[in-house]
C-alpha cells in the first residue's frame, strides 16, 4: 500500500464514511499513545463496526476473504 494508493482510497469513500476514516486515521497516527489505545470513544466504535459485521455475516451478507482479495487488491498489498 502506497499513500498515493491510500490518497486515492480516501477520495472515494461516501461522505458518511469520512468521519469514521478521519477517526481511525487519528488513532492509528497516535498509536504508541497509550491515550489513544484506551480512548472509550474509540473503543465504542470499534467495538459497534464489529458487532455490525457480524450481524451481516449472520445474515449472509459477506464475501469470502478470497473472493474480497480479487474485489479490492488494492487493500491486500496485491
Amino acid at each position: 500500500m502506497t499513500r498515493q494508493t491510500l490518497h486515492r482510497l480516501i477520495e472515494d469513500l461516501p461522505e458518511e464514511e469520512l468521519t469514521p476514516a478521519a477517526r481511525y486515521l487519528e488513532f492509528l497516527a497516535s498509536r504508541d499513545s497509550e491515550e489513544a489505545w484506551s480512548d472509550t470513544s474509540y473503543q465504542e466504535y470499534a467495538t459497534s463496526r464489529v458487532r455490525a459485521a457480524e450481524n451481516e455475516i449472520a445474515r449472509g451478507e459477506s464475501i469470502p476473504l478470497e473472493d474480497a482479495k480479487k474485489q479490492f487488491p488494492q487493500c491486500f498489498g496485491e
